[in-house]
């Protein structure tokens, strides 16, 4: 009776054996730079309406204190300006 021999098995070095297909690699960065891209995205949405709740409120807190100082002629002059 003949016996078969099992499948040869080839020492490969380490770095074939750690070898990743780059398909894996591709997909992987094109997750990074989606999240990347969504974080610069919002960061800028964010510090636009930031930008516009700080300068209305200032707007605000100058036109009441123009106007508890020098009247409503003056809110009304600081309203203009602003």
């Amino acid at each position: 009776m003949v016996r078969k021999n099992g499948p040869i098995i080839k020492n490969h070095s380490p770095k074939s054996r750690d070898f990743t297909p780059q398909s894996e690699t591709i997909l992987e960065d094109k997750i990074i730079y989606a999240m990347a891209n969504t974080s610069v995205i919002l960061m800028s949405m964010m510090m636009g309406l930031f930008t516009q709740v700080i300068g209305s409120t200032m707007g605000a807190m100058a036109s009441g204190m123009a106007e508890a100082i020098g009247g409503k002629e003056a809110s009304d002059k600081v309203d203009l300006e602003i």
